[in-house]
């Protein structure tokens, strides 16, 4: 036997029939039929899940087995890449049709065979098994693909009203084995609000050939997703839509995803718009995209003034404590380009009306995924108030170091005050001790201790004196004195 020769096992139990069949098998020298036998369904089907066959003949009237149920037995335990081709004597047409559509892959009459029809049959069902089994592989491979990008098609018949799924549909729509569904159920699941929506899009869509829309889909469980669905619709012979093909995308994270942006978005603007300090945005030229209003107020420039410019370009030049004649806002601006953060470094700045303003500049770089600089958030804080009480400060100092300075002096020249009289009192008091001294001496020497000791009062006098003039409670007197008491103390 040829090495290319398909093999056919036949289950056939009239023995004729096998030799009419096995002769026909043998008329072509090229590719012939190798023709093997078994003569009851059981033995058929066993020899066929041993061997190595090509194709199948079965006969429908077997000692073991009749009828249409011969064949689903068979279908049912053979392997799916062989095609079975249903033999009868019988020229039934409905017995045909019943055949084929339960999986035979061609249906012959006995009386009517010859050798070409034969091998013509034969070789035509393995080449339709074989695309059929390219088909359901690549069926396969699109529903693998489709579930793994979690994408369903579909298949909407117009004349029908059914719409067909296939792919991840029951993830996305929550169906079970459900794989088709006429249009009002299906409008039935559309969320409401979307439902006039989605009909001008169908309705644009099949006057236009394409259709997309975004909408919500309530499954059977209650689960509301976001649908993204696309689809084409193609034209029959009358010039009329017949049907659209179509996928669809589940949205449902991305729009989740989108509302919560958004809500940080609302967020993140409020904060900003609100903030005390001064805010720009700028990108990674250093132009500014963004300003909120306490800059404005701040700077007293207009929104506009800065858009699209750089800080340097509107606030102008000045100079700094450490860079006298750099160009200071250049030089913060630049060092945004090392993406550190750069924390409170002092500025000044002429306001539109013309007033010296300085402030405390913060800059923090913003840098993408990957590690580019995509620009940087630029903060500003007025430090009018904080330089006035630096300077209050400054000032309270030097008054406190200037009163110390007094209080020492004071101190100094109260000490020399005291000892004066003390000293004398002191010195008289050891010379009234003295035995040998006479009555008159020691009666004057009494007298300028009496004297010098009233001083000595009047100085502490004038110490306290000094020291309610301080707290506030000092109370003045007014009476005579003598003046020559005041003129003898003055040159005493």
């Amino acid at each position: 036997m040829n090495s290319t020769a398909i093999r056919v096992l036949l289950i056939e139990d009239d023995d004729d029939h096998f030799e009419i069949i096995q002769r026909m098998g043998r008329v072509r020298s090229i590719n012939a039929l190798e023709i093997i036998r078994e003569s009851n369904l059981k033995d058929g089907l066993r020899r066929a899940s041993t061997d190595s066959i090509d194709a199948l003949l079965l006969d429908l009237r077997l000692p073991d087995s009749t009828g249409i149920l011969t064949l689903q037995k068979t279908l049912g335990l053979i392997s799916k890449s062989i095609p079975v081709i249903v033999l009868t004597s019988l020229d039934d047409q409905d017995l045909a049709l019943e055949a084929i559509r339960e999986g035979a892959q061609d249906f012959l009459c006995k009386g009517l065979l010859n050798s070409s029809i034969l091998t013509n049959a034969i070789r035509n069902s393995i080449e339709r098994k074989r695309i059929d089994r390219m088909l359901d592989d690549n069926r396969v491979r699109i529903e693998m693909t489709q579930k793994a990008a979690q994408v369903a098609s579909w298949e909407w018949d117009f004349n029908t009203g059914e719409i067909f799924w296939s792919g991840d549909y029951k993830a996305i729509f929550g169906f079970t084995d459900v794989k088709s569904m006429d249009r009002v159920t299906w409008n039935s699941h559309v969320h409401p609000d979307d439902s006039e929506g989605l009909s001008l899009a169908v309705a644009k869509g099949i006057e236009s050939g394409v259709f997309e829309a975004e909408f919500r889909y309530m499954r059977p469980d209650g689960v509301c997703r976001w649908i993204s669905a696309r689809g084409m619709a193609f034209l029959g012979s009358d010039g009329k839509a017949r049907c659209m093909l179509g996928i669809n995308f589940d949205l449902t994270e991305r729009k989740n995803r989108e509302d919560q942006f958004r809500r940080q978005d609302i967020i993140i603007r409020t904060i900003t718009e609100n903030a005390i300090s001064g805010l720009f945005l700028v990108d990674e030229l250093g132009l500014v995209t963004y300003v909120n209003p306490s800059a404005i107020e701040t700077t007293g420039f207009e929104k506009s003034v800065f858009l699209g410019h750089t800080l340097s370009e509107v606030l102008g030049q000045v100079k700094d404590k450490a860079h006298s004649e750099i160009h200071a806002w250049e030089s913060v601006m630049a060092s945004m380009q090392s993406r550190k953060i750069i924390k409170s470094v002092e500025l000044s700045f002429f306001r539109q009306d013309g007033r010296l303003l300085p402030v405390s500049i913060s800059v923090a770089p913003i840098s993408d995924s990957l590690g580019a600089l995509r620009g940087a958030v630029v903060e500003m804080q007025d430090i009018t108030r904080l330089k006035l009480i630096e300077s209050d400060l400054i000032q309270a100092k030097e008054a406190a170091e200037a009163a110390n300075q007094s209080k020492s002096a004071f101190l100094a020249n109260m000490s020399h005050e005291i000892r004066t009289p003390l000293g004398a009192v002191l010195g008289f008091s050891d010379l009234v001790v003295d035995r040998r001294l006479s009555t008159v001496d020691r009666l004057e020497y009494v007298a300028a201790i009496k004297r010098n000791g009233d001083l000595l009062s009047n100085i502490i006098n004038d110490i306290l004196d000094l020291s309610k003039v301080e707290a506030g409670k000092l109370e003045i007197e007014i009476r005579s004195v003598p003046m020559s008491d005041v003129l003898t103390d003055l040159t005493t």
